[in-house]
């Protein structure tokens, strides 16, 4: 068992990793489809089953003890790491080991974050999150299929989401263009383009759980009290990101033109 903690990018990376035999993604899967936990014609990737360890009363032992068998632990983990404006991750091998990577900010009251407006909602992302913002060129965004948007960045493609589809805000901006792209990195899924309206500020947020408060919101790590008294959603970047690559159909915007040409 091995335990390191690193500093990167205004966050601390906590990863605790065994040398065993790693999940057994077989076994998972099962007591899942026999719980109700997901259907038993469901097809799911390997990262999608080692994260159903954390689903609500799961457990794959076979007796219940003191200490395993109730299904309780690893919800309450995640919960508590999400809590705290943070994210969990799983890396595992089979024969060589798992590792869970705790993402936490580096402080967990007061952090930096970019203002920005989506359709009729003000958020906020992250500073620790963003690696720029930029007005694309004409051809830099193109798309792929028939709702699929990348952006071209320096010869380098990463995806397009559309925060007012992804989050349900009402209005945004209709395309690439009449907006303005948030670059941010992920831990789990790379870079990404954020399309938001515009950025309206920067500034230091204090962070109020909204799982605390109201309930856990997919993509939204909390909110905050901004300087008119107006309440500001903080976006969950990792989560998002994760969340709506792995969807069917990433939201993105309309292409037109040459971008939708380049489908």
């Amino acid at each position: 068992m091995t335990l390191a903690a690193e500093h990167r990018s205004g966050r601390i990376l906590i990863s605790i990793a065994d040398d065993g035999a790693g999940i057994n993604r077989e076994r998972v899967l099962a007591k899942a489809i026999d719980k109700g936990i997901v259907g038993s014609d469901t097809q799911l990737s390997a990262e999608e089953i080692d994260n159903l360890i954390f689903a609500p009363g799961f457990s794959t032992a076979e007796v219940v003890s003191n200490i395993s068998g109730r299904g309780v632990g690893m919800d309450v983990v995640r919960q508590n790491v999400k809590d705290l404006g943070g994210r969990i991750t799983i890396e595992s091998t089979p024969g060589q080991g798992t590792k869970f990577i705790l993402t936490l900010p580096l402080t967990l009251a007061i952090s930096d974050g970019m203002i920005v407006n989506v359709g009729d909602q003000t958020l906020v992302v992250p500073l620790s999150h963003v690696v720029e913002s930029l007005r694309p060129g004409e051809n830099e965004v193109q798309g792929i299929g028939t709702s699929r948007q990348v952006l071209n960045v320096r010869g380098r493609f990463i995806p397009v989401i559309a925060m007012h589809e992804a989050l349900g805000a009402c209005g945004g901006a209709p395309s690439a263009g009449a907006g303005v792209l948030v670059v941010v990195d992920t831990e789990s899924a790379g870079q990404a383009a954020l399309l938001v309206d515009d950025i309206q500020d920067q500034r230091q947020f204090v962070i109020k759980s909204l799982a605390t408060n109201f309930r856990s919101v997919e993509g939204v790590a909390g909110a905050t009290i901004l300087g008119d008294g107006r309440v500001a959603l903080i976006v969950d970047v990792d989560g998002l990101v994760a969340c709506v690559l792995s969807s069917p159909a990433m939201p993105g915007p309309e292409a037109s033109g040459p971008e939708r040409q380049a489908a």
